[in-house]
């Protein structure tokens, strides 16, 4: 039998609910476990902010004095400066439709594998042989290079940009379909005898008790997925050209342009780190027990 801590407090009992998921409601469990005192504005700031903005800085002091003291030629390194100047005189009229076109890639890609890795982890941990079966092929498709895949599309699709949201949806969702999974199956049996022994039914189980357990694991692979999301929308405008931040990267490179080449990278990056961002900004607010 478990701990009192350990029962969801929302499971039916007798056809009755008695309250919150796991105590959420402030019952008891998770949600009753509230840290002694949070950390002040001051300090969170420091941690995600200003620790960043100092190593960044050096960083960038590093980079040009390698390009004064060993005088290298703006089409090797370009300085610092050049770089910020680029990004500067460039950034609406070339940068920002590049930057646009990715976004809606990423943004379309990275919400179909979610909504299709959260479906097939829900099923998958309904039947062992059936997460068996499943998980070879997943890591399949997390491993195999997108521009692989991109000339099949291709054939099919031509230039759609539905080309690139595909290529997205199917490197992002094996990886958060199978940290999903892995939350869900992250359950003792002798929780579950229990919580059967109680009346609750598989679907009051998976709502009120697996899913909450699940909840790191699963942002574990959003977060995940968020920047595998831009690597590969990245490469697939390097194999598809046209339009999109990795064409303008690889566009740039060819003219010997790595002012620009460095500029695009730079918005690459702080897109990347936006996304992340987010996720765990949605994450503190959905785990108010962690």
């Amino acid at each position: 039998m478990l701990a009192e801590t350990d029962a969801p407090a929302a499971l039916a009992v007798d056809g009755k609910e008695t309250g919150g998921p796991m105590g959420l409601d402030g019952s008891g469990g998770l949600g009753a476990e509230k840290p002694s005192g949070k950390p002040g504005a001051g300090t969170v700031w420091q941690k995600r902010v200003a620790c960043p903005l100092v190593l960044l800085s050096l960083a960038i002091l590093a980079w040009q004095w390698c390009v004064t003291v060993f005088v290298l030629p703006p089409s090797v390194v370009p300085a610092p400066m050049a770089v910020a100047r680029a990004l500067r005189e460039n950034f609406a009229a070339v940068i920002l439709p590049d930057l646009l076109f990715t976004l809606r890639t990423i943004g379309g890609g990275y919400v179909i594998s979610i909504l299709a890795g959260f479906s097939l982890a829900a099923l998958c941990a309904q039947s062992k042989w059936l997460a068996r079966s499943v998980t070879p092929v997943a890591v399949v498709f997390m491993v195999m290079p997108n521009i692989i895949l991109i000339p099949i599309f291709m054939v099919f699709l031509g230039f759609s940009p539905l080309v690139r949201v595909i290529a997205v949806a199917l490197q992002c969702a094996p990886i958060i379909a199978l940290n999903t999974l892995a939350g869900f199956t992250d359950m003792e049996e002798s929780d579950r005898e229990s919580l059967v022994a109680h009346g609750c039914s598989k679907w009051q189980i998976f709502r009120k008790y697996t899913l909450y357990k699940a909840m790191p694991q699963i942002f574990a692979g959003l977060k995940l997925g968020s920047i595998i999301s831009i690597i590969v929308a990245l490469g697939a405008d390097f194999a598809m050209g046209k339009t999109g931040l990795g064409y303008r990267i690889k566009i740039s490179s060819s003219m010997v342009a790595l002012d620009m080449v460095f500029a695009t990278i730079i918005v690459a990056a702080l897109v990347g780190v936006a996304m992340f961002e987010i996720v765990s900004l949605v994450e503190k607010s959905v785990i108010v027990w962690k």
